[in-house]
């Protein structure tokens, strides 16, 4: 099974006669971790010709454009 490109390893569902396998406390590193690599990002909602004109400058400009 795939989903945007990529295989999915696990298959999410819930089943009446088995155990929970959802934890807090795996979750919680990992949501630490999310929260730590996204701290400095910039997202932008850009048009495609914005985009594209940003992709040109940063081509000419060191330090401008996409990281």
């Amino acid at each position: 099974m795939t989903a945007f490109g990529g295989k999915l390893e696990t298959v999410v569902g819930v089943s009446p006669d088995q155990r929970v396998s959802f934890s807090l406390s795996r979750l919680e590193p990992t949501l630490a971790a999310a929260h730590d690599g996204l701290e400095n990002a910039v997202f932008e909602n850009l048009d495609w010709a914005d985009l594209a004109a940003k992709l040109v400058i940063s081509n000419f400009e060191p330090g401008i454009g996409l990281l």
